[in-house]
C-alpha cells in the first residue's frame, strides 16, 4: 500500500474536528442570499465621511492623574451612515463611557461599495473637550454644603457620593462613601455604591474586601452575596463564587437563579454531571426560565446525549427566541450530527435575531462558513468565513476553514499560506499547525510537516491526534525509530486506541513485518468494528498481500457506503475488483477516485495496471508516467520507473 495513500485515510478521522465529509447538498437558501454585507475601511476613511459629530466632554478629574484625552474607538456604521456598534480601541478606562456615548451620536455619509449600499468598519479619533457649563455641578455643591452641615449624618455624605459618581467622578465619590461608612459600617447602599465605583476604578481586590466587609457585618444581605458571586465568576474564581452562592441558597432556597448560577460555576471547573444536576433543581422551581434550559441543554451536549440536549435548546429559544447563546449551540448540535440544513436554518434564525448593534455576528458568519465547507460549496464558504474575518481580523481560527479550501482543491501551497497568516494573528492555534502540517506533507515537505506537528505536541501534550500526524510524518521520512517513540507516547496516552493500532500496522508493514501489521489492524477492528477507516486499511491490506480477497472486499465496500466520497476508499474499492479481475468496475472505481484526487501517484499507477490488463499499453504508459510525476515515494517511483521499462533505482 502506498504511504501517501494510507496518510489519506488516516487523516480523515485524524481531522475529523476540523473537517467532516460533505453531508448533503444545499442551495444557497434566500436568508443567506440577503445577509448583509460588511466591509472594514483604511485608516481615516472613515473619519474623513463625518456628516455630524459631538465631542465628548473631558469628566472632572484628580489633579494627579495624567491620562491622554485622546480616544480611538471602531465603529459599525450601517447603510444609512448610522452608528450600529462602538469598540474602543485606545482610551483611558475613566473616560471610556464617555467617549462611547459621544461616538453614538456622529453621523456618517451612507457607505458604499461598487455602488451597492454596505455596512462599514472603521476607526475613529475623537478629541475631549472639557466642561463649559459650571450649572452641571450645582447639584453637587448643594449635597456637599449639606454633608459638611450634617457631617454626623451619613446620608449627606451618600447622596454627595452618588453624584459624583453620576458625573464620572469616581475617586472623590470613594472619599464622600468613607465618612458615611465610618458613621454606619452597615449601610448596605454605600457598601453597594463603593464596591461599584472600584470596579469602575478597576481596583477589584478593593471592590472583594468591601463586599466582604459588609458580609461580615451583615452575612444575610443577599443582594452584596450576589454581587460577590458574580465577581468571583468574572476573575475566574469559580470554588470562591460556589461557595458565596450556597451561602445565598441557604437564604434563597427557592431561588431558580440562585441553583442556575451554581450550575454555572460546577459547569466552568469542569464538572458536568453536578451542574446537570443544579440546573434540573433550577427548572423544578421554574420551568419557564430559558437560562437553565439552555445551560443543561449545553452541558447535555458536552456529554453527547443529543436528543436530550437538543430538546432543552429549543426549549429555550422558544421561551427566549433572542437567546443568541442558545442559537449558536443549538446549531452545533445539528452539524455534530450530521444535519447541514437544520444547523443553516438555526444559524440564519441567529442572523434575524441579531442584537441591533451587530454584536457577535462574526460568530454566525464563521459557523456558517464551517457549514458550507463541509457541503463542499468552497467559493460560498470562503465568502462567509471571509466576512467573519471583516467583523472580527483576530479569529486567527478561521485561517484553518481558509487553508482547508484550498487543501481540498488540492492547493497545499495556496493552504499553507492561509495557514501562516492565521498563526501571525495568534500562535497558539492547534489546528493551524496541525493542517499545516498535513498541506506540507501533500507538499513533500516534510522536515517543515514536522517541525508544525512538533508544535501541536508542544501546545497540548496530551492531544492523541498530534502524535499520530507525526508518526505519519516520520513513516514517510522512514524515521522507524522515531516513529516507533511517537506511536509509544501515543499508546500510553490512549491505551488500546483503534486509531493507535491503524497507525502502529502502517509502521510495522514499512518494517518489512507484515503479520505484524494484520494483526494490529484486526485488533483495531474488533474495537471499531463498524470504523470506515479501519475497515479500508484492513482491507486494503489484504488486497495487497493477495489473502482473503472476497473478505477483503466486503470491508472495503462497507467503507465506501459509509463514505461513498472518500478517494481512498473508492481507490481501494477499484483495486479489490482488479484484485478479482473485474476490469469494468475496476476502471470505473478508479476514474472516480481520480476525479476527486487528480495528484494521487497511487490512483494514477492503479489505473495504469488496469489498462495494461485490458490491453491498453499506451493509457497505461500515459498514467504510470503522471505517477511518476507526482510520486513522493523512493519505493514507488522505483516500481514505476520498473513498468515503464527504464529499470532505475
Amino acid at each position: 500500500m502506498s504511504g501517501r495513500r494510507r496518510l489519506c485515510c488516516l487523516i480523515s478521522f485524524l481531522l475529523c474536528a476540523h473537517f467532516s465529509p460533505a453531508l448533503s447538498q444545499t442551495s444557497k437558501s434566500t436568508n443567506e442570499a440577503n445577509l448583509p454585507r460588511f466591509v472594514r475601511l483604511e485608516p481615516d476613511t472613515l473619519q474623513a465621511s463625518v456628516l455630524e459629530k459631538k465631542d465628548p466632554i473631558l469628566p472632572p478629574l484628580p489633579s494627579n492623574l495624567n491620562i491622554n484625552t485622546t480616544a480611538v474607538l471602531e465603529l459599525i456604521v450601517d447603510e444609512r451612515g448610522v452608528v450600529r456598534n462602538v469598540k474602543p480601541i485606545s482610551v483611558h478606562p475613566r473616560l471610556q463611557d464617555e467617549a462611547v456615548r459621544a461616538a453614538r451620536q456622529w453621523k456618517f455619509s451612507p457607505p458604499r461599495e461598487g455602488g451597492k449600499p454596505v455596512i462599514a468598519i472603521g476607526s475613529v479619533t475623537l478629541n475631549f473637550v472639557p466642561a463649559n457649563s459650571p450649572a452641571e455641578h450645582e447639584g453637587i455643591e448643594n449635597a456637599r454644603n449639606a454633608a459638611k452641615q450634617n457631617p454626623k449624618d451619613p446620608h449627606p455624605h451618600y447622596l454627595l457620593a452618588k453624584l459624583y459618581d453620576g458625573a464620572g467622578r469616581y475617586e472623590e465619590a470613594v472619599e464622600a462613601l468613607k465618612p458615611a461608612l465610618s458613621l454606619k459600617p452597615d449601610f448596605e447602599e454605600a457598601s453597594i455604591l463603593l464596591g461599584k465605583l472600584y470596579g469602575r476604578l478597576q481596583r477589584e481586590d478593593e471592590q472583594i474586601s468591601t463586599y466582604k466587609r459588609h458580609l461580615s457585618l451583615n452575612p444575610n444581605s443577599t443582594e452584596v452575596l450576589r454581587l460577590l458571586a458574580r465577581l468571583y465568576m468574572d476573575r475566574e474564581r469559580y470554588s470562591d463564587a460556589i461557595k458565596v452562592l450556597e451561602e445565598l441558597e441557604v437564604l434563597k432556597p427557592i431561588d431558580a437563579s440562585v441553583l442556575n448560577e451554581i450550575g454555572e460555576a460546577h459547569a466552568r471547573l469542569g464538572r458536568i454531571e453536578t451542574a446537570i444536576r443544579f440546573y434540573r433543581k433550577a427548572l423544578e422551581i421554574d420551568s419557564n426560565d430559558p437560562t437553565p434550559h439552555h445551560n443543561l441543554g449545553y452541558e447535555l451536549f458536552k456529554i453527547k446525549q443529543f436528543k436530550d440536549a437538543e430538546t432543552e435548546l429549543n426549549r429555550a429559544l422558544s421561551l427566549n427566541p433572542s437567546l443568541r447563546t442558545a442559537c449558536h449551540h443549538l446549531g452545533e448540535l445539528y452539524a455534530v450530527t450530521n444535519r447541514p440544513e437544520k444547523a443553516i436554518e438555526v444559524y440564519e434564525n441567529c442572523f434575524k435575531r441579531a442584537h441591533s448593534d451587530f454584536e457577535d455576528l462574526a460568530t454566525d458568519y464563521h459557523r456558517l462558513g464551517e457549514l458550507r465547507l463541509r457541503l463542499k460549496e468552497f467559493d460560498r464558504a470562503a465568502e462567509l468565513l471571509e466576512q467573519a474575518l471583516v467583523l472580527n481580523p483576530g479569529l486567527a481560527e478561521i485561517y484553518c476553514h481558509l487553508g482547508s479550501i484550498q487543501t481540498l482543491q488540492n492547493q497545499n501551497e495556496r493552504a499553507v499560506e492561509f495557514f501562516r497568516k492565521g498563526l501571525r494573528i495568534k500562535k497558539d492555534v492547534p489546528c493551524l499547525y496541525s493542517l499545516m502540517g498535513n498541506a506540507l506533507m501533500g507538499l513533500n515537505r516534510l522536515d517543515e510537516a514536522e517541525a508544525a506537528l512538533e508544535q501541536v505536541i508542544n501546545l497540548y501534550p496530551n492531544a492523541l491526534f498530534g502524535y499520530l500526524q507525526l508518526a505519519q510524518v516520520l513513516l514517510r521520512k522512514e524515521a522507524w525509530e522515531k516513529a516507533d517513540s511517537t506511536l509509544k507516547k501515543a499508546s500510553e496516552l490512549a491505551p488500546g486506541d483503534y486509531r493507535v493500532r491503524v497507525t502502529v500496522a502502517d509502521l510495522r508493514l514499512k518494517m518489512g513485518r507484515p503479520s505484524d501489521a494484520e494483526r494490529e489492524l484486526r485488533e483495531a477492528l474488533k474495537l471499531q468494528p463498524n470504523d470506515p477507516v479501519v475497515l479500508n486499511n484492513l482491507g486494503y491490506f489484504l488486497v495487497e498481500q493477495d489473502k482473503s480477497l472476497p473478505e477483503a472486499f466486503k470491508m472495503i465496500d462497507r467503507a465506501v457506503a459509509a463514505s461513498p466520497e472518500n478517494a481512498a476508499f473508492l481507490d481501494s474499492l477499484g483495486w479489490a475488483h482488479f484484485k478479482l479481475g473485474r476490469l469494468d468496475p475496476a476502471e470505473k472505481y478508479l476514474l472516480e477516485s481520480l476525479k476527486l484526487r487528480p495528484n494521487s501517484a497511487a490512483v494514477l499507477e492503479h489505473l495504469g495496471d488496469v489498462y495494461l490488463k485490458q490491453g491498453k499499453e499506451e493509457m497505461a504508459r500515459h498514467k504510470w508516467q503522471e505517477a511518476l510525476l507526482v510520486s513522493h515515494e523512493p519505493a514507488e517511483a522505483a516500481r514505476l520507473r520498473q513498468k515503464l521499462g527504464e529499470n532505475k533505482n
